[in-house]
């Protein structure tokens, strides 16, 4: 389950989708050693589960694909996490917002599930 990502699992999220979706090998961005850049986004993305949550980060990520716009695709093909805090941060707003309304229906779907089985029983 989402809740229970950790920099691992997001890690493997936006490889397998940058895959899926863009048909491309995600690596982070940046300058310097690729070790130094997996390094500098694990921590980047810590720091955003820590504060936001694995779901939000998810949904920010999923917002950001959906948003991103490349005028040159053959040489930015995906956006890099960092890319997407640093240049698509306007999302997180809207993460927020989508992940706060989902769990308001899942509490009340659950409610009205418990509410029917106690009707029924009457």
């Amino acid at each position: 389950p989402t809740e229970q990502w950790n920099t691992n699992s997001v890690h493997q999220f936006l490889i397998d989708e940058t895959k899926r979706r863009f048909d491309a090998e995600y690596v982070p961005g940046g300058g310097g050693p690729k070790s130094k850049r997996w390094a500098a986004e694990k921590g980047m993305l810590k720091r955003e589960i820590d504060r936001r949550g694995p779901e939000v980060v998810r949904k920010f990520i999923e917002i950001c694909w959906r948003e991103y716009y490349t005028s040159d695709p053959n040489r930015y093909p995906f956006p890099s996490f960092g890319f997407m805090l640093g240049y698509l941060d306007r999302h997180w707003t809207e993460a927020e917002r989508e992940v706060k309304k989902a769990g308001e229906r899942a509490e009340l779907a659950e409610r009205s599930d418990s509410t029917q089985i106690d009707e029924e029983w009457f």
